[in-house]
């Protein structure tokens, strides 16, 4: 099955996303994805335009944007990451993305919820619909109803975010 590279920006603000500085985290992570053999790259957000993947149920964070990728496309994995992570190299976005091939489960590091690894499933798809649908406020930073597999970063200082 595919990955698909899906840059997740729900923390980011408006202004932040109309920078330079936010295209040039995009131009960085699709190097990044290449090397890793990631070959189609989508943004999430609440954008209509190509290249984009727009929540299905907006406001509830990564959440939501997780749901989308999954939902918008079905036939492929998701390597999600955040386009203000200057830290972030090939080798462990690779760690992640063969972990996660290989246990064919979810994947983060552990005390970092980006960069992710999303196994593709029709039970993963249901859960989180369930969930983003079922009228309980949603924790838009609780990825426990993943159930991914917490690897541990080599060096965690290269998974800080510039805008967290």
């Amino acid at each position: 099955m595919e990955t698909l590279g899906l840059v997740i920006t729900y923390q980011c603000s408006d202004a932040w996303l109309q920078s330079a500085d936010f295209e040039r985290g995009v131009t960085r992570l699709n190097t990044l994805l290449s090397e890793c053999g990631i070959t189609s790259v989508a943004i999430s957000g609440n954008c209509f335009s190509p290249g984009y993947i727009p929540d299905i149920y907006p406001h509830h964070g990564i959440l939501s944007a997780l749901h989308a990728g999954l939902f918008y496309r079905p036939e492929c994995h998701l390597l999600c990451v955040a386009p203000d992570m200057p830290g972030l190299s090939t080798e462990l976005l690779r760690w992640l993305l063969v972990s996660g091939r290989i246990a064919e489960r979810s994947c983060h590091y552990r005390h970092h919820g980006l960069p992710l690894y999303l196994h593709n499933s029709q039970a993963l798809r249901e859960c989180l619909e369930h969930r983003l649908t079922c009228g309980e406020p949603v924790n838009t930073d609780c990825l426990t109803i993943l159930q991914p597999r917490q690897l541990v970063a080599p060096d965690p200082s290269c998974l800080l975010r510039t805008l967290s």
